[in-house]
């Protein structure tokens, strides 16, 4: 059932001042060393990841039945030794492993829990809220048969919520299977991708990272991004996505109107091209174009029902990026819904040059028009519009530029932007 509407589109290149205050770092906030069941200690984890795998920043997050109190701060000295301010942050955690729920990963904690509540899933999270500064990672989830994924996601309230601002990916199944149900639970969290290193292969296990957006690269900062929302998980280690509503970056909660700004950026430095970017809610798929490796857009969206906005891209060779939500609240008024329209967005046109418009609904006697900035009328049709069926019309003869379409309906009137991008 479609229950988000979406009334326009514009596809241009804009400044980014939100992403501007913020710089991307790439690392791994899942790995384990000499306290699990790796031969070499968190400070050559450290180092290995810093000086051979080149990533940001590596949490060391030994087994908590393996380890104890003296070797959780044998880490947090190791993390804070290999630190190097600019450089490289070493964070210090420990991964908290159920055998019934799943495992997460508690992070800024210098204590731990009774290893009894690897068996009692509300004993863990009432440890972990009265420890307002802790804060943990979804590890993972899926990966076993034997877990029950925390009872597929069941929302536990905004102190539980709050907790845990992270989930993990390491493969695309568990991101593709759990992401959008954690986050239609009622879960706000955002997407990162670790390699969990049970080896000497900190960094360079494979090409997976996780992303932050930070004011610099210090623990503080890296604790601030994750804890506003500032994460992406990528399956390519140079890709980067951003997205965010006017000044209001991903993670944040926003009230909805209507014709809402979602600017996003993709990027990768090894010009790898997407064959498909998609912007996703709980309602499901809304808009999916192809682009070249650079992206920076501002798509304008009216969302009545949509709990959450997203961005999963992927690439041509098959590596995915997801982004953190925006999330939106609140009820639009004063929007009429008669008609309700939804044109695509497009980098590249269809190979025959023509561009496509359907209609959530049957629209019969409506007249188009396809203007160009100064006024002039390229298209002009009567048209009817059928429920899932595209009207295509043909711009081979148009140049590259934004266009203004109007349809004109006995009971409203659209009008929208396009970019016609060769």
């Amino acid at each position: 059932m479609k229950l988000s509407l979406i009334l326009a589109f514009i596809f241009i290149a804009m400044v980014l001042q939100g992403q501007g205050i913020y710089t991307v770092y790439f690392g791994n906030l899942h790995a384990h060393a000499g306290f699990s069941d790796v031969e070499q200690t968190p400070s050559d984890a450290y180092t290995y990841a810093r000086d051979v795998a080149g990533i940001d920043f590596l949490a060391v997050t030994d087994h908590m039945e393996q380890v104890s109190g003296d070797e959780l701060l044998q880490t947090q000295q190791a993390a804070a030794a290999a630190t190097q301010p600019g450089g490289f942050v070493g964070i210090a955690g420990y991964e908290w492993g159920s055998p019934y729920y799943g495992h997460c990963n508690v992070f800024n904690a210098n204590e731990m829990p009774a290893v009894s509540s690897y068996l009692n899933w509300s004993s863990f999270r009432e440890w972990l809220i009265e420890r307002p500064y802790a804060f943990a990672q979804f590890n993972h989830p899926g990966d076993e048969d034997y877990f029950n994924n925390w009872y597929d996601f069941e929302y536990k309230g905004e102190a539980t919520d709050a907790s845990f601002p992270l989930i993990e990916f390491q493969n695309i199944q568990q991101a593709n299977d759990w992401y959008e149900l954690a986050l239609n639970n009622g879960w706000h969290l955002s997407p990162v991708w670790n390699q969990d290193n049970h080896s000497a292969d900190w960094g360079t296990k494979n090409d997976g990272r996780a992303g932050l957006w930070c004011t610099e690269l210090s623990l503080n900062s890296m604790y601030d991004a994750i804890l506003a929302g500032r994460t992406f998980a990528s399956m390519d280690k140079n890709a980067i996505v951003w997205l965010e509503s006017g000044l209001n970056h991903m993670g944040s909660t926003i009230q909805r109107y209507g014709n809402m700004p979602f600017h996003i950026v993709l990027n990768d430095s090894d010009n790898e091209n997407w064959s498909s970017i998609e912007f996703r809610s709980d309602n499901g798929l809304l808009v999916s174009f192809a682009s070249p490796a650079e992206v920076d857009t501002t798509i304008l969206m009216t969302l009545y029902t949509d709990k959450y906005v997203y961005i999963r891209a992927i690439q041509e060779d098959g590596d995915y990026v997801w982004s953190a939500p925006v999330y939106l609240s609140g009820v639009i008024t004063g929007i009429s819904d008669a008609m309700q329209i939804k044109i695509p967005v497009y980098t590249v046109l269809n190979r025959d040059n023509t561009m496509e418009i359907n209609s959530t609904q049957v629209v019969e006697n409506a007249q188009i028009q396809l203007i160009d900035v100064s006024g002039r009328v390229h298209f002009s049709s009567c048209i009817s519009l059928f429920a899932d069926k595209d009207f295509t019309f043909g711009v081979a003869n148009l140049q590259d530029g934004v266009y203004i379409v109007t349809i004109t309906h006995p009971s409203h009137t659209l009008i929208t932007k396009i970019l016609i991008q060769r």
